[in-house]
């Protein structure tokens, strides 16, 4: 499990740059709590990870703009706003 959650954790610092941060937090957050869940109640642990990624983007990106790495999700969330 340690190995697992170390790996994720290089992981999410690799794939940040390429994917955005929703994206990768979503991945992240998945992955650690599969891990730290023995691969059970995956269902559970999919809604918690995209609630709380989808969270982190409205709040950091949208709502503050701050300056997180964007990937396909931030830009395409930007044209649906921008587009009404």
């Amino acid at each position: 499990g340690r190995i697992g959650l170390i790996a994720s954790t290089i992981g999410y610092c690799w794939l940040i740059d390429e994917l955005g941060f929703t994206l990768t937090t979503f991945l992240f957050l998945w992955l650690s709590m599969a891990i730290l869940g023995k691969l059970k109640r995956l269902g559970l642990i999919t809604g918690i990870a995209a609630a709380l990624s989808l969270g982190g983007w409205a709040v950091f990106i949208w709502m503050f703009d701050t300056r997180f790495p964007r990937g396909a999700f931030e830009n395409f969330m930007a044209a649906v706003m921008s587009n009404g």
